[in-house]
């Protein structure tokens, strides 16, 4: 007996049988945001009513669903159901029947729920292995996640441990692209879940078949060729994996991926603090996304310091800090309109210490309260100097502060503003590019002291 059932039990003792209702009601919410910590839990003031459910779960996208807890038997599921199971509820076991792991060959609850086959029916013994933190891909995560939201028909012991070990399957299927056990998955997922959720968990597969090389016309049981899967799909296939605690080590499966995803696309699964996955998507599509701005913030150093460099997505921007330093990237200059004073002007002297590696176009001084603007106007060979900085202000004092410098990068040209700490590309630059410009530009880092995903300056010489 799981100790759920164990306390249930005990809890059916009491002598005070309304005390005894409103610890079983504790004993079973507690155990749904166990398997479901995302639900929110309403307890009415019944128990045990034929009519009315002893507690409603909430989604946040509006679905809800009714749970009865009941003292099951099995003769009379048809009668009960007959009351209760027009709008697919949850039934609880609470009584004999839940001590139990399968009712008996003859029992009628198979029969009865195919004529309700939006119910689902569940006992203590089974929902004590459904737990979505166990998960250890994203499909057994979506799995379990989603039982009592989306979950039809017989939930005992042996039936979730069949689920679960079968989603496993599934997710090693499409990793070594074995159609059978994908087919597998996707046939009980049907069989168990609503026919919205298994038609998600089947994009989930087709999409982890995609990205691990499968070709969409070997994907089982599906008409659907990956062209097909909208952005929808793709988002919600992203937030559960960037999401999830578990990595996932494929350089293909990533470089795959990261021609799927745009900028819109990647910041819509957000917030996202901390994901060893991002960090892996990251590696190659900081360089295949392009944007126009950047800005770098000192924030405070948290206590204990964490000063490991990472990634991450809040507020609909693309973050990559650490230690004492905050770099924030999007497509819209907007967002910073109101930055003012965040750095200050830079002296010649550091400016040249900075970017003495950089073909620099054009420079912004203050010179004995003068604003004096440099551009080249012609760029050859002895130009592209690795101290271009040097040879475009020639004749200036080391102690002339510069306020902005124009870099060229490629077939973009950045601007980059000491006094308020930003870059403007135009036309936009890889996320890679602003990165390396903010981190040894703007804000002094050397290139050693970068992390690994930030080796070098990313742009021609």
């Amino acid at each position: 007996m799981s100790e759920l059932s164990i306390a249930i039990e005990g809890a059916l003792h009491s002598a005070d049988l309304v005390q005894a209702s409103n610890d079983v009601k504790d004993l079973v919410c507690s155990e749904l945001n166990k398997v479901d910590p995302k639900v929110d839990i309403h307890r009415t003031e019944y128990f045990n009513h034929t009519f009315v459910p002893d507690i409603i779960l909430d989604w946040n996208d509006g679905i809800q669903r009714e749970v009865f807890l009941r003292f099951l038997e099995p003769d009379l599921m048809s009668e009960d159901l007959e009351r209760i199971g027009v709008d697919g509820p949850i039934v609880f076991d609470i009584g004999e029947s839940s001590r139990s792991t399968e009712y008996s060959s003859d029992s009628p609850a198979p029969s009865v729920l195919e004529r309700f086959g939006n119910v689902m029916m569940t006992n203590s013994e089974a929902t004590a292995d459904i737990r979505p933190e166990r998960a250890t891909n994203v499909i057994m995560n979506l799995v379990t996640a989603n039982v009592l939201k989306s979950g039809r028909g017989e939930y005992l012991e042996n039936d979730v441990r069949e689920l679960l070990s079968t989603a496993q399957a599934g997710f090693d299927g499409v990793e070594a692209l074995n159609s059978e056990s994908v087919a597998a998955a996707i046939r009980l997922v049907e069989q168990r879940f609503d026919a919205g959720f298994e038609v998600r968990i089947e994009r989930f597969l087709q999409l982890l078949w995609w990205a691990n090389g499968g070709q969409s016309e070997a994907f089982p049981l599906s008409s659907l060729d990956d062209l097909t899967l909208d952005p929808n799909d793709t988002e919600d296939f992203l937030r559960s994996v960037l999401r999830g605690d578990y990595a996932i080590n494929s350089p293909s499966f990533w470089s795959r991926l990261a021609d799927r995803v745009s900028f819109d696309l990647l910041v819509g699964t957000g917030p996202i603090s901390r994901s060893n996955n991002l960090e892996l998507l990251m590696k190659h599509l900081s360089r295949r996304i392009k944007l126009s701005h950047a800005s770098m913030d000192v924030v405070a150093r948290q206590f204990p310091p964490d000063d490991e460099w990472h990634w991450s997505i809040s507020d609909k921007f693309l973050t990559f800090s650490g230690a004492d330093l905050r770099c924030q990237f999007t497509p819209l200059g907007n967002r910073f309109s109101q930055r003012h004073g965040e750095g200050v002007p830079i002296t010649l002297r550091e400016a040249k210490a900075r970017s003495n590696e950089i073909r620099i176009e054009g420079a912004e001084l203050h010179e004995s309260m003068r604003l004096v603007m440099l551009t080249r106007l012609e760029a050859d060979g002895a130009d592209a100097s690795l101290d271009s900085l040097s040879s475009l202000t020639s004749g200036f004092d080391d102690d002339d502060l510069v306020k902005r410098i124009m870099v060229r990068a490629r077939e973009s040209e950045i601007t980059v503003d000491f006094d308020r700490m930003l870059l403007s590309s135009n036309p936009d630059s890889p996320v890679f590019t602003l990165a390396n410009l903010a981190f040894t530009v703007l804000a002094a880092v050397k290139p050693d002291d970068l992390p690994g995903l930030i080796l070098a300056l990313d742009l021609d010489s």
